[in-house]
């Protein structure tokens, strides 16, 4: 297992509970992109690999950052109990590219 250091992108749990009870209702993700001129564009597909949502596009990350998803589509409505990838794309300022994808699963009770 390696160190969480080495990890490029962190959730802060493999699922979001997103009903408002105070308990898993967003998810954190943890970007580590080494590159402190990077820049990064978070998106959710869902598990046939459409597109949902934008969760954040061009945001400057540094080194890295810290991203908040509340279980919402594009739209802002709730998106559906399911699985759901998100794809994290890096680009730094001497045109690297980088992308990640990592599962999550949304769970309502």
């Amino acid at each position: 297992m390696g160190k969480p250091s080495e990890e490029k992108m962190i959730f802060s749990s493999p699922k979001i509970s997103p009903d408002n009870d105070g308990y898993e209702d967003v998810l954190v993700i943890e970007v580590n992109t080494g590159d402190p001129g990077s820049t990064i564009t978070v998106s959710l597909f869902d598990e046939t690999g459409s597109f949902i949502s934008r969760i954040v596009e061009n945001y400057l990350a540094g080194n890295s950052a810290s991203i908040v998803w509340d279980g919402t589509a594009e739209d802002g409505s709730p998106v559906r109990t399911g699985i759901y990838i998100i794809l994290t794309e890096m680009y730094n300022a001497s045109g690297k590219t980088e992308k990640w994808k990592k599962v999550v699963a949304v769970v309502r009770r």
